[in-house]
């Protein structure tokens, strides 16, 4: 049976980086969710994705017009994975429990994923033990590729910088088996999960009809087979292409730390966090706004519980806290930075 992992008991830096960030709350009259502005952005990314709908499943009529109107819906519904349900999922878009279940139910009817289980995926085992080889099931490619020292390695992995950013458009396309493979199985990349029961039971059943409806089930009553599964394919490819790249340019790079298969680790919790993430341009508005704050991954990572719209008002702190404990800081500045930083980490790997 697989040993529980731990970390050092909370140090200073822990200690002290959230007696700031409180007091930043309270200085401010602030509140740590229900912000106006959050409310604001989901209202835009449900209007968004339901305008692209409409206008490519009842109006499109040319090749042209269907390509636009299907990057129009992916990029509307990469906004409601990055700033309503992502969030809510992490009880932080409202103080409101319901308003939460709400929110995170945006990723059963709109992408096709359980939240029931991507919190037990994402929630429990990414966010506590982030990076490390065989309890962070995110870091865990499977054969296709290696982001660990100690995952097997292939001679194809010589090649992975280059194959592995085509694989990521696939992240998405698996989502049309997996959960119910995992309801079947009761298993989550070969490790046991609970099954959802009850209410969470009702819940992926009603969210599974509604994706499928809206995915298959109105567009089929319209237009050929063919043509629906060719744009349902395009959208999920766009979809699962941009969730992996924010994602990997956050915690796969040259700069961040890769435990590997570990019991004990002689960091505490927030200083691992510090240690196997990364922020990338935490200064351009436009992305922070469309990113749902997953540029300040950093800050993400120590506050899972607050809203997004904060994340660059804590950025300042968690820089000052940690230059003072003496913690690196990782960060890019350019989105570009990030992405070459990436694909020097994949080569590294797939040739070390």
């Amino acid at each position: 049976m697989k040993a529980i992992i731990t970390f050092a008991q909370p140090s200073p830096f822990r200690q002290e980086l959230q007696k700031r960030v409180d007091k930043y709350f309270i200085d401010h009259h602030k509140n740590k969710r229900d912000a106006i502005s959050m409310y604001l952005k989901a209202i835009t990314m449900i209007v968004w994705m339901g305008v692209s709908y409409y206008f490519l499943v009842f109006k499109a009529d040319s090749a042209l017009e269907v390509i636009v109107l299907a990057m129009s819906l992916a990029l509307a519904l990469v906004g409601i994975g990055f700033n309503i349900q992502h969030d809510a999922n992490h009880n932080g878009h409202s103080s409101r429990p319901w308003m939460n279940r709400i929110g995170g139910s945006t990723l059963d009817y709109f992408l096709g994923a359980s939240s029931f289980f991507w919190k037990q995926k994402h929630n429990t085992r990414h966010h506590a033990f982030t990076n490390i080889s065989e309890s962070d099931d995110d870091i865990n490619l499977s054969f296709i590729g290696r982001l660990s020292s100690d995952q097997k390695q292939y001679w194809f992995h010589r090649y992975q910088h280059w194959y592995l950013w085509f694989a990521y458009a696939f992240l998405h396309l698996r989502y049309l088996y997996s959960d119910f493979q995992r309801l079947i199985m009761g298993t989550m990349e070969g490790k046991r999960i609970r099954r959802p029961r009850g209410s969470d039971l009702a819940m992926f059943i009603f969210g599974k009809i509604v994706f499928f409806s809206l995915a298959f089930g109105v567009p089929l009553l319209l237009h050929d087979v063919t043509t629906v599964l060719l744009v349902y394919a395009g959208v999920s490819l766009v979809i699962g292409l941009v969730f992996s790249i924010v994602f990997q340019l956050a915690h796969m790079i040259a700069e961040t730390e890769h435990p590997g298969v570990i019991e004990s680790l002689p960091s505490e919790w927030a200083i691992h966090q510090m240690q196997t993430t990364a922020n990338f341009a935490p200064h351009n508005k436009v992305l922070t706004w469309y990113l749902g704050g997953l540029n300040h991954q950093v800050e993400h990572h120590l506050f899972t519980d607050i809203s997004h719209v904060h994340y660059p008002k804590l950025a300042p702190i968690v820089a000052i806290v940690s230059r003072e404990s003496g913690v690196a800081y990782n960060v890019h500045k350019t989105f570009t930075a990030a992405l070459r930083s990436h694909y020097l980490f994949l080569k590294h790997m797939g040739r070390s």
